[in-house]
Formats: C-alpha cells, sequence, structure tokens
C-alpha cells in the first residue's frame, strides 16, 4: 500500500479517472471548525481504494478540491466512512452532495457495539492497534507531519475490513 500526497491538479484528475472506476472507496476528511481559523474549512480529504491512498491537499494553489466531486456523487460507487456527519455538512456547504455513503458507525450502532472512536472500534473489532491521534493537530500545517500522514492514512485504511467484519456478523444474527 502506498500513501500518496496530492497536491497538482494533473495528479488529481489522473486519480479522479482512476476512482471513477472502483465499486467501493474509504473515505475522511480532516477540517477545522473555528480552532485555528474562523470557520469551518476543509483542510485534507482522505481516500482510499483497497490499494493505495490518497491524501488530497485541498489547500493546495495546485488544485481544485471540485475535480474530485463527481467521483464522491456517482451512485454506482459505494462510499465507507465513519461517523461522517460533519464531513457531509463540510461538503455539501462546498457544493458536493455525496451518494451511496455506507457510515460505519450506523452499522456499529445497529449491532449493539458501544460507542466508541474508530481508534477503538479497529482494536475491538479487527484487534488492530493504530497509532496516537492527531485529530486535534493544525491540519492547516503544510507540510504534513509524518504523524499526520500516519494518522490520517490510518482513519480510511481499515474501514473496508470493518465494513466487511460488520456485514459478516449483521447476516450471521439475520441467520440466527
Amino acid at each position: 500500500m502506498s500513501v500518496q500526497i496530492v497536491e497538482q491538479q494533473q495528479q488529481l484528475e489522473n486519480i479522479s479517472q482512476h476512482l471513477s472506476n472502483q465499486e467501493r472507496i474509504a473515505i475522511d476528511l480532516e477540517f477545522d471548525k473555528n480552532y485555528y481559523r474562523y470557520g469551518f474549512n476543509l483542510c485534507l480529504m482522505q481516500i482510499y481504494d483497497g490499494s493505495d491512498c490518497y491524501l488530497i491537499d485541498p489547500l493546495s494553489s495546485h488544485l481544485d478540491i471540485q475535480t474530485i466531486f463527481p467521483v464522491l456523487e456517482d451512485e454506482s460507487i459505494e462510499k465507507v466512512a465513519f461517523a461522517f456527519g460533519e464531513d457531509l455538512r463540510l461538503l455539501h456547504s462546498l457544493g458536493c452532495f455525496p451518494k451511496s455513503v455506507y457510515d460505519i458507525d450506523n452499522a456499529i450502532s445497529l449491532l449493539n457495539y458501544s460507542p466508541a472512536s474508530l481508534t477503538n472500534h479497529i482494536k475491538n473489532i479487527l484487534d488492530i492497534e493504530t497509532g496516537t491521534s492527531s485529530q486535534m493537530s493544525n491540519w492547516y500545517d503544510r507540510p504534513l507531519s509524518d504523524q499526520q500522514v500516519q494518522y490520517a492514512s490510518e482513519d480510511v485504511l481499515y474501514l473496508f475490513s470493518l465494513q466487511d467484519q460488520l456485514r459478516k456478523e449483521a447476516d450471521q444474527k439475520e441467520v440466527a
């Protein structure tokens, strides 16, 4: 698995074309909501396609984040996310209206798991330890630190595995 930091328009166009042919993608956003700057601002978009992780930098003056919006709005591509409510509100404010979103947090609730962070669900359900949290770091800082890159990648890396496990559990409960 490779992690690519996407800061150039041509990169984003190539990745968008690639992602438009996927059946599902994992997605998360890092944003700032009146913490380091005024307003509700997109600072990073993470997308994982099952092989590669793309950290798309909307703060780069060399790309237009709207290039990725058709992929997010494509009903034929399932978007796998965790606790995606605030992310959706932010995307809506930017004029992007994602379709076919599978929110793992909803599935976890339906399967009667206790509320917890994504990191704790990854540990409890998949038995995988992830790195320390950088959620509250300054996502406006560039270049991104190694810890931020690791944290941002891990926010999408395990979403497919979680989804697959939860679907398996849901199927077993229906049969029982």
